[in-house]
């Protein structure tokens, strides 16, 4: 077995020409290739310095933020992006940066905000090293899903891995760490 991690959009090449079985992807593009199982959603925070008092913050509002985002096609910039043409406003992104770690080093010293999911930063958050800000009137939600092949059978070494993953990460949503801030959108 080998594991391996990348973006959703290498992931989603390394499934067309056969290198992995199965792909854990966020904000998966419904495309005719591929057989989408949605798994769970995770709720996006708006993410500021430490010292700043936790609010809410509507929709429209994020277009006022310095914002530090993933560069496109991220598939969280890409769901971001999508939230705010359709809300009829325009991101202010200051920085484009594919790094977690190094978007909430950036954001603890006071360079800018991110959108970040909650699973993200919540240690951050409890630590006080950063501030969560709810989003609302739209609040934003990043999918994950597990995404196969179509047209391929899966080994049944994918198949069990695929079986370990899901309960080990419906016990994370549903009962352990993420519980707070991710939906369970349970199995076929």
């Amino acid at each position: 077995m080998h594991v391996s991690e990348g973006l959703s959009t290498s992931l989603q090449e390394w499934l067309l020409d056969g290198r992995i079985q199965v792909a854990v992807v966020y904000n998966q593009l419904l495309l005719e290739a591929f057989d989408v199982r949605p798994i769970f959603s995770k709720r996006m925070v708006l993410v500021g310095p430490p010292g700043e008092t936790p609010k809410s913050v509507r929709i429209m509002g994020l277009a006022d933020f310095p914002l530090i985002l993933p560069g496109l096609p991220h598939s969280n910039r890409r769901l971001i992006e999508q939230v705010a043409a359709q809300s009829g406003f325009h991101l202010n992104v200051i920085f484009d940066v594919d790094s977690v770690s190094l978007t909430k080093r950036m954001v603890a010293e006071g360079m800018g905000y991110s959108i970040l999911a909650h699973a993200a930063v919540q240690e951050d958050v409890a630590m006080g090293g950063l501030v969560g800000h709810a989003i609302e009137r739209p609040g934003i939600r990043s999918t994950v899903s597990l995404t196969t092949l179509k047209d391929r059978r899966s080994s049944r070494l994918a198949l069990s891995w695929e079986k370990i993953l899901l309960e080990t990460l419906e016990e994370l949503v549903t009962a352990g760490a993420w519980m707070d801030a991710t939906l369970w959108l349970g199995r076929e």
